[in-house]
Formats: structure tokens, sequence, C-alpha cells
């Protein structure tokens, strides 16, 4: 799927699947929009889910360190949306899709985003929930 208008909003599923290059992976993460946004919880979410897998040895070291460095390059090309108050009271809004605190961040801080840039946003997201929320508040979804 390409976007050629509006703003893509990558959340840290579709960033680590792509980085350990998992089956499931969105293929690309060039050509989605111009404008390519993530909250900056991903980075700690990514970095994070790494390290528990190098401690846990569910990653070789040499994955590992591939996929640390590709997060790192695909952080470098995104817009970092901070975590303020107005994304917090956003996320702690009720949602028509019960979402755990992390998602309800990802979908706030794509609303922001939303509302600031009065473009349409495409998720990007291999979760579920977070998919089905993001189709509520009209937004559209990939994978789909």
């Amino acid at each position: 799927m390409t976007t050629s208008q509006g703003i893509s909003y990558f959340d840290s599923s579709v960033i680590l699947r792509y980085a350990i290059g998992h089956e499931l992976a969105v293929r690309s993460l060039a050509g989605f929009s111009k404008l390519a946004v993530t909250s900056s919880i991903t980075v700690v979410e990514c970095l994070r889910v790494l390290d528990r897998w190098r401690i846990t040895k569910e990653i070789s070291d040499d994955k590992l360190v591939a996929a640390r460095s590709l997060c790192l390059k695909i952080f470098s090309g995104l817009r970092l949306i901070p975590v303020d108050e107005t994304i917090i009271s956003l996320a702690s809004q009720t949602f028509p899709i019960a979402l755990k605190s992390l998602d309800a961040i990802h979908l706030a801080s794509a609303i922001q985003v939303r509302s600031q840039s009065n473009q349409d946003i495409t998720m990007l997201t291999h979760d579920a929930k977070l998919a089905m929320a993001s189709i509520a508040m009209n937004m559209a979804v990939h994978p789909s």
C-alpha cells in the first residue's frame, strides 16, 4: 500500500517486525507518505523489546545488532511526537475499543497529529485492537 497524501503513523509492532525480518512484516517502510510519525514511546517500546529478547536469548547477537541498528535508522526518519499533557489527556479518554495504555497513547498521538495537521492518517499496526480503534476513529489502517 502506498499513500501519496496524508500522514503515516507507525506503531512499534510494524517497526519491530520490519527490523527483525518477520515473515508477516510490511515489506518496505518507504513510500507510505512523505510525513511519517510515531510517538516517542515507540523508541522505548522497540528498544526494550529488543533488550528483553537479548536477555531471554530469543534473538541472536547478530540479529539483535542488525535489528537495533535498523530501528535507530527508522527512528531518525520519523517525526517523534512527544507524550505531553494533551496526549495524556486524549489517551485517558474512552475509546470505542478497549485499549492498553501504550496503544491508547499511540492512538491519541495519531489523533493529535491529525487535528494539528488537518490531514488524513494511515495507522500502520499489526495490533488488532489498535487497528479496530483506529478504524473507529476514521483512520485508514495498514496492513488491513
